[in-house]
């Protein structure tokens, strides 16, 4: 009861901090530090529904990270043409729309029922010319990860879940065979890969009648998992998924020293109960 009571709280004060937030969106835009560019790209896919934490999340890293070569967002189809202009008024964020040419009418049955299946289809055609990160609008950067700057560009690396739970049922009933389980929040990709794995894993979920939430990341586990596939697992007490504070006024994380946190749908709340002030380090 009294941890409901304090997630009520901590909710209030979310809504708070995202309305102060939106009145900012210029003066944060043009404050902007002026670091050097960073030799790496930003791919993201989200919607209008998550405006608010995909600007953020854009922001969090041009402060405390730096100026990526490219952050290209694709639109799940419902921005606004005002909120691609706010956008793109940073330096080098663009917008490209989802690309399903080549998926047959099952898949794009798929991509219907199920939108985020679409970061899919955009992964299976990213060309990576240059480190590349592959995230949700919901990650925040923090300016410890420039400590993990260079050692990103060797290999591919993901972010581990918090728990070995959140895969298709049939992987779950070999649960202990899971070890270090994918959160597809983010990826860090420095090679193209060949997607065909995961594709048929997907294409034979939907064929056998057993799709589910949890589908795409499971895939990507599988496949991240296989010998030769050089994907790492990000150290997860600084690279951080980590839900355990849903129910606490408090965090259970120190921002000032871990590089990225995942908020996930359990702990939306946080990201923005937390001062975005004192995350880009404005007054």
């Amino acid at each position: 009861m009294i941890g409901r009571i304090k997630r009520l709280i901590s909710s209030h004060l979310a809504k708070k901090s995202t309305f102060l937030f939106q009145h900012k969106y210029k003066d944060l835009i043009e404050q902007i530090p002026k670091h050097l560019p960073i030799d790496f790209e930003v791919v993201s896919f989200s919607g209008s529904k998550q405006f608010n934490d995909q600007l953020y999340s854009i922001l969090s890293f041009f402060y405390n990270v730096g100026i990526p070569l490219k952050w290209t967002v694709y639109s799940d189809g419902t921005y606004t043409e005002n909120e691609k202009e706010i956008m793109t008024s940073v330096k080098n964020v663009v917008f490209k729309e989802v690309d399903t040419t080549g998926f047959d009418d099952n898949w794009n049955l798929m991509f219907d029922a199920n939108p985020t299946l679409k970061k899919i289809a955009i992964l299976s055609k990213l060309n990576i010319i240059r480190t590349t990160i592959f995230v949700d609008s919901d990650v925040l950067f923090f300016s410890s990860f420039l400590h993990y700057i260079e050692g990103l560009k060797d290999h591919n690396w993901y972010l581990e879940d918090e728990s070995p739970n959140y895969f298709d049922t049939d992987l779950i009933q070999n649960i202990e065979l899971i070890k270090h389980p994918l959160n597809f929040g983010m990826l860090i990709l420095n090679a193209t890969h060949n997607w065909q794995f995961v594709l048929e894993y997907l294409t034979n979920k939907l064929s056998n009648g057993t799709l589910s939430y949890w589908s795409d990341q499971t895939a990507l586990h599988l496949f991240a998992n296989q010998p030769g596939s050089n994907f790492y697992p990000l150290p997860k007490e600084y690279f951080v998924v980590n839900g355990s504070d849903s129910f606490k006024l408090g965090h259970d994380f120190n921002y000032n020293s871990i590089a990225v946190r995942h908020f996930v749908s359990p702990i939306r709340h946080k990201m923005w109960q937390y001062s975005w002030k004192k995350v880009l380090g404005v007054s």
